[in-house]
Order: structure tokens, then sequence, then C-alpha cells
């Protein structure tokens, strides 16, 4: 059955004044903008996996009672909806859960699967009465949660009661516009972060809005105590601007995770606050900031003008190149530059590069950084030219015998002779990629752990053959 066939339906029955309609096998349903109102003998959808809606109206017994009469689902979106009290989830499948609207408050009561969680409460600001002083319950039972995103709007009440043992196996958290004018806010970032053991990934985007940082400014300072107690390995701080209260929520990352591998910043150097390097230099006096790679937005273009920087790079293992990159440049003559330079300083192994360009650089420069690659041990490949002529994959790539993922547009696929395929390749995608059909079915053939692969407008076959035993997720478009 295809969902063709389903909008024909659908087409024809809303001209009939249709009372009454069954679907006993559905497994994916998305309503918007409607009236959710089932009959009183509902017994709701036994094979429902997935549920999003979206600026539906409802009683909120009723979603409750659809939640709990769907056995199998796993993902739940409701995003503008109905307005709570309190929204009460038992879906012991529930894998997936993303709530944006008001409600007084949120209770996982039975979850035990439910690993990742977004969560953003709207326009309570407006009145706080909408909401309970203590959202406790929010982690009343979430035993395997491994992802959670929260916005500003609902930090503050997540603190109130603790939250017991329910992030102990959180892997990543995300906090989105975090106002650093408010204390609360801070002080709940900081709570939730040192209360996941396992925490490994953290990203933060800031809102620097106001002017009144000091109280939070104030909190972080004495934080120093939390020396050495965080795991993390990777952050990433988007909208940054090297504000003061920026710096210190810096420092005390830094301070605190003494396995940190990488700090990524989207910087906003553009709006006039501090220039790039001095950003770096600052961040490079904090405690054992130095043992870092900062990969900030124009992070090697500063490298060039701090000494200190210049060799920060050598050693990264990975090189990532792409669009934001070249857009903070006048002119490509100065990014390749750039890149040559990483390059040629670079030390040990490569084992991901990316380099994505709306345009066709230089096929000669392509070449040699190919050729420079080859001696890296790359694993993880990207090379993605939006637009102009094709080029022919320089012969050095077909040398990366490392390679698990690779990741390819706008170009003629063409190996060489003695090519003997990519013994460790997992994954492949292939964007405009031109190839002849036989050449193609010996590349499958020659990756025997091949997992993933993607086609996408690519050269017409007669019979495209697969053979491919460890492929795992086909997706084809041409």
């Amino acid at each position: 059955m295809s969902c063709l066939d389903i909008d024909h339906w659908f087409h024809f029955l809303t001209k009939k004044n249709v009372q009454e309609f069954t679907l006993h096998q559905l497994q994916y349903l998305e309503l918007q903008h409607c009236l959710f109102h089932p009959p009183q003998g509902f017994k709701g959808f036994e094979k429902l996996i997935n549920l999003r809606l979206k600026y539906v109206t409802f009683v909120p017994s009723i979603i409750t009672n659809l939640i709990s009469k769907s056995p199998l689902l796993e993902r739940l979106r409701l995003c503008w909806c109905t307005n709570f009290d309190t929204l009460e989830i038992d879906a012991a499948n529930l894998k997936f859960f993303k709530f944006y609207g008001k409600s007084k408050s949120i209770s996982f009561n039975n979850t035990p699967m439910l690993e990742k969680v977004i969560v953003c409460f709207t326009g309570f600001l407006m009145d706080t009465s909408l909401f309970c002083s203590n959202l406790t319950n929010f982690f009343h039972y979430t035993p395997s949660l491994l992802e959670l995103h929260l916005w500003d709007s609902t930090l503050e009440y997540l603190i109130m009661g603790g939250v017991g043992d329910s992030l102990n196996n959180i892997k990543s958290l995300k906090f989105f516009t975090m106002s650093l004018r408010n204390v609360k806010e801070v002080t709940c970032v900081v709570y939730l972060i040192t209360s996941c053991p396992k925490l490994q990934h953290l990203t933060i985007e800031f809102d620097s809005s106001g002017i009144n940082v000091e109280g939070a400014v104030q909190f972080l300072q004495p934080q120093s105590f939390l020396y050495g107690a965080l795991k993390l390995q990777r952050v990433q701080v988007n909208m940054f601007m090297g504000l003061e209260m920026e710096m210190e929520f810096i420092k005390f990352i830094l301070a605190s995770t003494p396995v940190l591998e990488e700090i990524f910043f989207w910087n906003f150097v553009y709006l006039g606050v501090r220039s790039g390097k001095q950003m770096i230099d600052e961040i490079e006096e904090f405690r054992r900031a130095h043992h870092l790679i900062l990969p900030l937005k124009d992070a090697v273009k500063t490298s060039i003008l701090s000494k200190d920087w210049r060799y920060k790079w050598v050693t990264r293992a990975k090189l990532d190149f792409c669009s934001e990159f070249f857009t903070s440049f006048n002119d490509n003559q100065e990014a390749k530059k750039i890149i040559y330079q990483v390059l040629r300083l670079h030390q040990g192994p490569v084992l991901k590069f990316t380099l994505q360009h709306p345009n066709l650089i230089c096929y000669h420069d392509i070449y040699n950084w190919m050729l420079f690659l080859s001696k890296k041990n790359v694993q993880e490949l990207t090379l993605q030219i939006f637009t102009g002529n094709k080029y022919h994959l320089p012969s050095y790539l077909f040398t990366f015998q490392k390679l698990r993922h690779l990741d390819l547009d706008v170009c003629f696929f063409h190996p060489p002779p003695d090519f003997k395929g990519f013994a460790e390749l997992i994954s492949i995608n292939l964007q405009h990629v031109i190839f002849d059909p036989t050449i193609f079915r010996n590349l499958i053939t020659k990756c025997p752990l091949l997992e993933s692969l993607m086609l996408t407008r690519y050269t017409t076959f007669d019979v495209l053959e697969i053979d491919a035993p460890n492929l795992k997720c086909f997706n084809f478009l041409g």
C-alpha cells in the first residue's frame, strides 16, 4: 500500500460525508491544524509507532488515553497543541519525545525505554501561574535517557527538588538560548551538567542580551571546587561573542573537565564585540586550555596572527573545511592558502577530512590535498562541491585503505584498474556522481563491511545489482 493510494482515498472520502472511519493497522499518524476527538469507545491504535501532532486541539485526558492505548508507540511529538495542566506519559516502548508548548508539568510515569527528550515550554514567562513550582516528576522514570535538549524557558524549573538518579546515563546535553542574565538558569545548567556522571557531549547556545550579568558571574567564579569532576569529551558553544559571562562559563568548563578533547565555538566576531585573536589569547590563559584545540570559525586564520597558536592545528585528527570556513574569507585564494598551511604543518593521522565548497576550486588543489591525505590513514572523507563542472576524483583517493565513511558530490568516479576496494568501508553517499555501472557493482562487492548506501541523481542504470551481505540501509533517488 502506497502513501499516494491513501492520499487518493482520503481525497475521495472528503466528499462523502463520512461519519465513521477505522484504521486497524495504522503505524504512523501526523495531524496538523485540526480538532482531535475520538469516539467514546475508542480503543487506541494497537500498531501505532510514530505520532506527530502540531497545532491540534484536544481534551488533555484524551491524548493521555491515546498514548496509554498505543502500546507500540516509540516516537511522540506534540508541538503547539492544547495547553496542559499536567501531561502524564505512560508509554513503555517510547524512545523519543518532543514537546513545544505550555504545560504546568510533564511526568514520565512509565517510560523505561526513553532515550531522547526535547522540551521547550513557550510563553510561560508572561504568566507564571501556568506552571507548578516543581517539575521533579519530569524525570520520574527515565532510566534509559541518553540525550536531553532544553530551552531557556524550561531550565530554571527543572532544578527545583532535584532530579535524583534519573540522569545517570545521559551522554549528551543541549541547552538553547541560555540567558546569561538569569542566575537561576545558569545555576540550573551547572546543576544538570554536574548531575550527569556519564556526560560526554555538551552543546550550549548563549543568549547574551542584557547587561546585568554580575550575579551569574559571581556564581560561576567559585565553582573551581568542581575541578576534575566532569567527564566531558566535546563541548560546542553557539552564539559566542567572548563576553565576560561567556568567558567565565568557558573557564568553569575547562577547569572541571580533565579529559576534554575539543571545544567548538560558533563565534560572532563580525558583531564587533571582540576579535577572534583577542578571544583565543584570553582563553589560552585559562587553566588547561592550552591542552586543547579550539576550532573557532576563524581559528586557523587567527593562527597566522598569533604566534602561540600557529602550531595548535598540527596534531588535530579532524580537519573540517566546510562552507562556513570558506565564507569567512574574502576570496578562495586566501582560504586555499590556509588549507595548504594546515596540511603542510600537520603531524600524525587525519581521521576525518571534510571539504565543502559552493563551486569547484582548482582540480590541482584537490589532487594535491588527496596526495597529502593518502599518507594519513583517513577514515572519514567528505568532498562536496555543490555546483559547477564535475571533476575526476584523484587516483590517490583509491589508496585510502582505512576509509570507513565516504561522501562525494558532483564528480566522476573512475578508480584505477588495480583498485581492490575499500576493505573497511561502512557507508557511502554519492550525489550527482558519474560512474560506469560495472565499476559501481564491482565497488560494492569489494566493500565487504558496507552497511549504508545512498545514491542520489547519479548515472542511469538499466539494472542496479547490489551484492552487499552486511547492508542495512539503502537510500535511492534517481
